[in-house]
């Protein structure tokens, strides 16, 4: 544990007994403290965390149940408030029940949905500013005004609005899981489309056909940002999830740096995506 809690050098011991078990199996920790506190400071503490930051994932119970009465449940660790012992003041001992590997796996399980989410918005980033770049930098040496090509990503902008206005319904309808792909193909499509673009087309056909293509890549853009944001949301209020926001200030808190994660991370690779077709 001190691996990842440095801090803790010197100050926390302990041992694990592997067993397999069809009950669920306890934490017996000891610590030493620099103040004194009483138990019901303590557990206090243990309860506010329960309910607020660590919702989900942290368990607080004042009933006097066995280990039987922990099998199945999804939280990494139930403090057991009823045994908090407090000896001297600074002498503190915990008990936690865990239903072994369940609340690992579950934590395991919705890191690895936000992941995907995250991985599939970070892949439409990276195409979608290459995409722009290479409509730019095509017509750009064609020899085209500035205010044409500016004109060519027209419809990128409003039929993103558009998307935008009906996306929360397509995601309730369908479900996000289809939105979020569907995104996902149209911005393949769009670039896709592409290919077949030449210095030799008039330009008028070309201005449209481009239009065309910058029309369903904002489509995609938008369904794919819409999914993946909602999509953070449903993770995060699982009880399953890594880091599960809930329902008060600081879920709410919570889930708006997740999301804040996700957009800035996103507007960065965005950036890459033009850096990538520059370089080219």
């Amino acid at each position: 544990m001190v691996l990842f809690f440095p801090e803790l050098q010197g100050k926390l011991n302990g041992h694990a007994v592997r067993v397999p078990l069809l009950n669920a199996s306890l934490t017996d920790a000891v610590f030493e403290l620099e103040c004194s506190v009483d138990v019901a400071e303590v557990n206090g503490a243990f309860e506010r965390a329960s309910l607020g930051e660590l919702r989900g994932i942290l368990g607080y119970e004042t009933r006097p149940l066995v280990s039987v009465g922990f099998i199945n449940d999804s939280r990494s660790a139930i403090v057991d408030a009823l045994s908090t012992l407090v000896v001297n003041g600074t002498q503190l001992k915990v008990y936690a029940w865990y239903d072994n590997e369940w609340g690992y796996s579950c934590r395991l399980s919705a890191l690895q949905q936000y992941g995907v989410v995250a991985g599939a918005y970070w892949a439409f980033t990276l195409s979608d500013g290459a995409l722009r770049m290479l409509v730019l930098f095509h017509f750009h040496q064609l020899g085209y005004s500035t205010l044409d090509i500016a004109g060519l990503f027209l419809f990128y902008e409003v039929f993103g609005i558009l998307t935008n206005l009906c996306g929360g319904w397509l995601g309730a309808r369908f479900g996000l899981r289809l939105t979020l792909w569907a995104g996902l193909a149209l911005q393949i499509f769009a670039l896709l489309l592409l290919i077949p673009v030449s210095a030799s087309w008039p330009k008028l056909v070309s201005v449209i056909y481009v239009m065309v293509a910058q029309a369903i890549s904002g489509i995609a853009k938008d369904l794919s940002k819409m999914s993946a944001k909602s999509a953070i949301k449903t993770v995060l209020a699982s009880p399953h999830a890594p880091f599960p926001s809930g329902q008060d200030a600081d879920g709410e808190h919570q889930l708006f740096q997740w999301v804040a994660v996700l957009t800035g991370s996103k507007n960065a690779l965005k950036g890459v995506g033009f850096l990538q077709v520059a370089c080219c």
